[in-house]
C-alpha cells in the first residue's frame, strides 16, 4: 500500500463522464495551474521507441540475412524469429519510459494542492471506455485515492470521482498490453443516476510491466474488500 502525505487547498473536478455523463451531474470549476504536463506525447512514444530499437534491429538482420544468402530456414531466419523475444523483454523493462519521475512529479503537485490525504493510494494509469490511442492504453496516469466515500483518480490531465455507493464491480479486462501478457485493466463498474460508468485502472506503481501486472491482483483484492466495507457498513 502506497501513501502520500499532502498539504493544502480546494479540490478540483467531480464526476467524470466515464461510460456516458449521467444527467445532472455537477462539475466543479477545474483548478488553474501553469505547471508543466508530465503525461505528454513524447513520453508515449518514447514507451514505444525505445523497445523497437531493440527487437527491430534483431528482424532487419534477419532478413537481411535470408535474402542474401537465399536460405530461409537458417541463422538467419533464428535471428529473425529472436526479435520478437528481445521486444517482450524490453517492453516489460522499457515500455514505462521515466515512470519514476513522472510520479514524483504528480506527487509534488498533490502535495501542493490538495488538503491533507491519509487514504490508501496508489500511482496508475487510467482509461475511460470510449479512449482509444496507438502510442498508449494510458489516457491519463496519475493517483488513485481511496476515500471513505469515493474513490478519486488525481491525475496530470484528468481528475474524476466515483461515490463508492455507485460502485457494483471491480473485474479484470484485457488490454493492449494483455495480448503481449504484460497487463490488464481493473475495472471498476457502476451505475450512476441509471447510467452505467466504467473507470478502467492499471497500476504503475513497479519499474516493469510484469511487476505491475502482477501487484495489480493486490490493488484489486484491495479494491474488492473497500467496495465490500460499503456493503456491509449499508
Amino acid at each position: 500500500m502506497h501513501l502520500v502525505s499532502t498539504n493544502c487547498i480546494a479540490e478540483v473536478a467531480s464526476l467524470p463522464t466515464l461510460t456516458t455523463r449521467p444527467p445532472n451531474v455537477r462539475i466543479r470549476r477545474p483548478m488553474i495551474s501553469t505547471r508543466e504536463r508530465v503525461w505528454t506525447t513524447p513520453q508515449k512514444i518514447m514507451g514505444n521507441l525505445i523497445p523497437a530499437l531493440f527487437a527491430v534491429p534483431f528482424a532487419l538482420f534477419g532478413l537481411w540475412w535470408m535474402s542474401s544468402k537465399g536460405q530461409i530456414m537458417g541463422p538467419g531466419f533464428i535471428i529473425f524469429a529472436i526479435s520478437p523475444i528481445v521486444g517482450w523483454f524490453a517492453m516489460n523493462f522499457f515500455g514505462l519510459y521515466q515512470n519514476r519521475a513522472m510520479k514524483r512529479s504528480i506527487a509534488r503537485f498533490l502535495r501542493g494542492v490538495r488538503p491533507k490525504v491519509c487514504e490508501p493510494m496508489y500511482f496508475v494509469g487510467i482509461a475511460t471506455p470510449k479512449y482509444a490511442s496507438l502510442l498508449d492504453p494510458h489516457e491519463d496516469i496519475g493517483f488513485l485515492i481511496l476515500h471513505d466515500d469515493r474513490l478519486e483518480f488525481f491525475g496530470d490531465h484528468l481528475n474524476l470521482s466515483l461515490n463508492r455507493k455507485d460502485i457494483s464491480n471491480v473485474d479484470y479486462r484485457m488490454n493492449p498490453h494483455s495480448l503481449v501478457g504484460l497487463g490488464r485493466w481493473i475495472a471498476v463498474e457502476g451505475i450512476m443516476d441509471k447510467h452505467r460508468v466504467r473507470l478502467q485502472i492499471e497500476p504503475r506503481e513497479k519499474r516493469t510491466l510484469l511487476g505491475n501486472l502482477i501487484f495489480s491482483k493486490v490493488v484489486k483484492a484491495h479494491l474488492k474488500s473497500w467496495v465490500n466495507e460499503k456493503e456491509s457498513r449499508d
